[in-house]
């Protein structure tokens, strides 16, 4: 322990700049202390339990609650997977006031082994242990949204051992306490009925608490480029008494810091984060005569501020289901319009696959991960439970396309549903809102019906149509085309013949044309721009014809003038020769 001590301020000796105001010791101890799984300064060192309280929590003062209920325990929090101890400082100017010690019940696993502390580093040094993927995101996520100041302040984070025996590793984390978390805070304290307050209207204190949730949603998002899907209130810590974790802390005045960072669910996707999608948003403006003039502009939206926007509605809908109380509708209202023209995105990134194959998500049918915790928590399945969402059974119509599946239909579903509860407080304000009147139904208009005539007479009529000889039918034809059959082949005659049968499309060049010209559709800007370009292309390629026309016509004019010139030559040639061989 006391070398542990004695690295530490060897530590504060190798820093060169220190800002004004603080002191290397003050440094020091905003530093965490972290243990990875090679150990302190990788030297296959773990501390215990006793030596983290020694070093971190009493070292600074902290002493250890008591439990009144039990003489002579400390007071203490149990989970399924953790314990916590807490400590708190006698001096009420202390910042923080407690700090909470919480350690995982279980051995750490590493490549689905626990080894013991002893054997540890020959296994590492021959490659059969590592930190997993999830380890190392969280111990990440936790170091880091401390240092943004949207979780709460870390003091420890790493593996200890147990003292009495040749242990395996536990995960332990000392970080400042927290009077309790929000879902225990508005189910409760903080009711209408336990403080009196209107339940159809926010208090500053709903305000308080949404705006700094948003805060740090937002943060996780554009800063830290993470995107966490387990958000709901019970991963939320608030501090509200004046005489607990944080004395500046009020009920009108909270602190609130998000939780739950482990790298299972918040997963760092930095490559899809720093990518942009294309929106069209509109603006409306108040026109001559009061009309109002609405205007579409183009625009890009970065993927962080689209999960930034996920990440508050999935928050939102937790306090709609869980305490029939969001806090959040005076934000979304006042941002409304934004999110309108956002939705159909919005929607694209809630039920997107980026966050991998939906099989993987134990089996289940769910389009995301989103989708998969919103089912999970907010919506109405097997065993009903008030207030949760309903969802109508799936229809083939709830299908965009033909080959998309049943998951992704059911998870827009899911989503409109919970897009409309974002802008209104409770399930009351919900149903007083108008609903859309469906659509009235076009009635099928009355086919006119032919004049009724006598069987007999209809009867009669079909077999004297029966009755027509095919050469009959073809002379008909071929006078009402106007046809000379007078000197027509017998082959010629017989493909006419063929045409002429009942299931043929023989129509004459006359008519062809005429059923083209009727089934010409109006000319639009789009045809006459394609047109006008054809029409530069082919002036173009006459010019061009043209010039090549005229190039090889001088090219033909020459040689001709060339034949001509060689049979003059020849011609007088021959012409002397001959009258040399008549002188001799």
């Amino acid at each position: 322990m006391a070398s542990m001590a004695t690295e530490k301020k060897q530590q504060g000796h190798r820093i060169a700049m220190i800002p004004m105001g603080q002191s290397a010791q003050d440094i020091i101890d905003e530093q965490p202390l972290v243990v990875t799984l090679t150990g302190r300064n990788d030297n296959f060192l773990y501390p215990n339990t006793e030596e983290v309280y020694d070093e971190v929590i009493t070292l600074k003062g902290y002493e250890q609650v008591i439990d009144t209920t039990e003489p002579g325990g400390f007071k203490t929090r149990s989970g399924t997977s953790n314990f916590a101890y807490f400590f708190k400082h006698p001096d009420p100017a202390k910042k923080p006031q407690e700090l909470v010690f919480r350690r995982t019940r279980d051995t750490v696993m590493f490549n689905y082994k626990s080894p013991k502390v002893s054997t540890i580093k020959e296994k590492y040094i021959q490659g059969k242990i590592r930190e997993d993927d999830d380890a190392k995101r969280s111990r990440v996520n936790w170091l880091r949204s401390a240092r943004l100041n949207i979780a709460p302040k870390i003091f420890f984070y790493g593996y200890i051992r147990k003292p009495s025996q040749n242990s395996g590793l536990y995960l332990a984390v000392v970080s400042e306490g927290f009077d309790t978390d929000l879902h225990h805070f508005y189910s409760d304290v903080f009711t209408p009925a336990l403080q009196g307050i209107p339940a159809d209207a926010l208090t500053p204190t709903d305000i308080a608490i949404q705006r700094q949730i948003t805060h740090q949603l937002n943060t996780t998002a554009r800063e830290m480029d993470v995107v966490c899907f387990d958000i709901k209130p019970l991963n939320t810590v608030i501090s509200y008494k004046p005489d607990g974790c944080h004395k500046e802390a009020s009920l009108a005045n909270p602190i609130v810091r998000l939780i739950d960072w482990d790298g299972d669910y918040c997963i760092k996707y930095r490559d899809h984060m720093n990518q942009s999608k294309q929106i069209r948003e509109s603006t409306t403006t108040i026109g001559r005569n009061g009309r109002e003039i609405t205007r579409y502009r183009t625009t890009r939206k970065s993927n962080k501020e689209i999960e930034a926007y996920i990440s508050n509605i999935i928050m939102a809908n937790h306090f709609f289901v869980y305490f029939d109380r969001n806090i959040f509708a005076q934000y979304f209202n006042s941002i409304k319009k934004e999110l309108n023209s956002l939705k159909p995105t919005l929607t694209q990134y809630f039920c997107s696959l980026v966050y991998g194959d939906p099989d993987d998500m134990f089996g289940s049918d769910a389009a995301s991960l989103y989708h998969f915790y919103a089912r999970h928590y907010l919506q109405q399945r097997d065993n009903p439970i008030q207030g949760r969402i309903e969802i109508s059974p799936f229809k083939q119509a709830d299908k965009n396309r033909r080959n998309e599946k049943q998951g992704h239909a059911m998870c827009r579903k899911l989503f409109r549903e919970m897009y409309k509860r974002i802008f209104v407080i409770n399930a009351a304000e919900l149903a007083a809102q108008p609903q859309p009147q469906p659509q009235p139904q076009p009635q099928p208009q009355p086919q006119p019906q032919p004049s009724a005539q006598p069987a007999q007479q209809q009867q009669q009529q079909t077999e004297e149509k029966k009755q027509v000889p095919l050469d009959q039918l073809e002379f008909d034809r071929s006078m009402a085309y106007g046809e000379d059959t007078s000197s027509v082949s017998s082959e010629e005659e017989s493909n006419r013949r063929i045409l002429l049968q009942p299931n043929s499309d023989f129509r004459s060049p006359e008519s062809r044309g005429g059923k083209r010209k009727k089934r010409r559709k109006k000319k639009t800007r789009r045809k006459t721009t394609r047109k006008n370009k054809k029409q530069g292309a082919r002036k173009k390629n006459k010019h061009i014809h043209k010039r090549t026309k005229n190039k090889k016509k001088r090219k033909r004019s020459r040689k001709r003038s060339h034949k001509r010139s060689h049979k003059r030559s020849h011609k007088r040639s021959h012409k002397r020769s001959h009258k040399r061989s008549h002188k001799h």
